[in-house]
């Protein structure tokens, strides 16, 4: 079987990369700084340690805990907005709620 052109998979690049760095950056800007506003004291103390370590570069673990409807979706989501509104490859994962009920954690990573 033929070998694809390595200058065609070159210009190509990494689908996967791509598509993550597709993302209207200027819309994710929008939801950003509109969430941002309604976060509370506790939101933005956690928002702020995420964004300082991913801007610092460095790798750290946060656990995000509380009960349902306190906001944690609402928390990953206005980081992950900042974060491709600013070009920069999220992948969040979360724990099953098999092993930790209402919790949750992200790693990023680069």
């Amino acid at each position: 079987m033929p070998l694809p052109d390595s200058t065609l998979i070159n210009d190509i690049g990494n689908h996967l990369i791509n598509k993550e760095l597709e993302y209207d950056k200027g819309c994710l800007k929008e939801v950003h700084d509109k969430s941002f506003a309604l976060l509370n004291d506790c939101q933005k103390i956690a928002y702020e340690a995420i964004i300082t370590s991913v801007v610092n570069e460095k790798v750290r673990l946060f656990f995000i805990n509380g009960h349902g409807g306190t906001g944690k979706i609402f928390l990953w989501n206005t980081i992950i907005s900042k974060l491709r509104s600013e070009s920069k490859i999220v992948l969040p994962v979360a724990t099953s709620s098999c092993y930790f009920q209402n919790s949750g954690f992200v790693i990023i990573k680069w």
